[in-house]
């Protein structure tokens, strides 16, 4: 199963470095070959060790160490990809998710702060009409008709604006609430800082590049053990040296 893992992942990642369909296949080829060098050189190389032909022996130790150096590439560049763009998504995600948070605060706060009078529909009308009726000539009624009408349109003006925050905090809070409840964008690094700080007693703190470095380089370790499991079942069908 590991084996096989390999074998796909330096074909499909090195696949998409071709420009052309060609190219693709060309790199996909390469990265078949160069995992499949690595997974029976180690086996070979003991059975060539084993009859003393030690020339071929170190010859292939040679070809193994090219081919770990371009599997361990192909492999880092993958762990590293999908894993960098998964975090980077859950940390868009993360920010996405304070920033609609600090929307809706502010939008809270502004409403609050909006005091005015519930408006009828028809009374910015009703105030026109009045103030029409009264300010044939200026007049004490006049000026108590124009300040009512003065009244009614910013008690609108305040409503229409606090309608429009009440709009903004439903839409925006309604997007919130579709995105996902993220503690941390990387819960793995943070969790695993965490841990080595808390065996190490406090005495070793592990950065994020440190756990990101280590967790790319162990997905990459993992796909050169085929080649070893294959050497140590070579190695135990031989007989028994007498």
């Amino acid at each position: 199963m590991t084996a096989a893992v390999g074998l796909y992942l330096n074909a499909s990642f090195l696949w998409k470095f071709g420009r052309t369909s060609e190219s693709g296949v060309v790199f996909a080829v390469v990265g078949l070959v160069t995992d499949t060098i690595t997974l029976v050189l180690p086996a070979t190389v003991m059975v060539l060790w084993q009859r003393s032909r030690r020339g071929l022996a170190l010859t292939g130790c040679g070809m193994y160490a090219i081919a770990v150096a371009m599997t361990l590439l192909t492999a880092v560049g993958f762990a590293a990809t999908n894993i960098d763009d998964a975090v980077a998504g859950r940390d868009a995600a993360s920010a996405r998710r304070a920033t609609l948070h600090d929307d809706i605060v502010r939008l809270k706060s502004e409403r609050t702060g909006l005091v005015f009078a519930p408006i009828e529909p028809g009374a910015v009308a009703a105030a026109q009409i009045g103030r029409d009726q009264e300010c044939g000539r200026v007049g004490p009624n006049c000026r108590q008709r124009v300040a009512e009408l003065n009244a009614v349109l910013r008690d609108k003006a305040a409503a229409d604006r606090a309608a429009e925050i009440d709009a903004r905090i439903v839409t925006q809070e309604a997007s919130l609430n579709a995105l996902p409840a993220l503690a941390s964008p990387d819960p793995q690094t943070e969790a695993a800082r965490a841990a080595v700080m808390w065996l190490s007693g406090g005495h070793v703190a592990a950065s994020s590049e440190d756990i990101r470095m280590t967790r790319v380089l162990g997905i990459a370790a993992v796909l050169f053990m085929a080649g070893l499991l294959l050497a140590f079942g070579t190695a135990l069908r031989q007989p028994v040296p007498k």
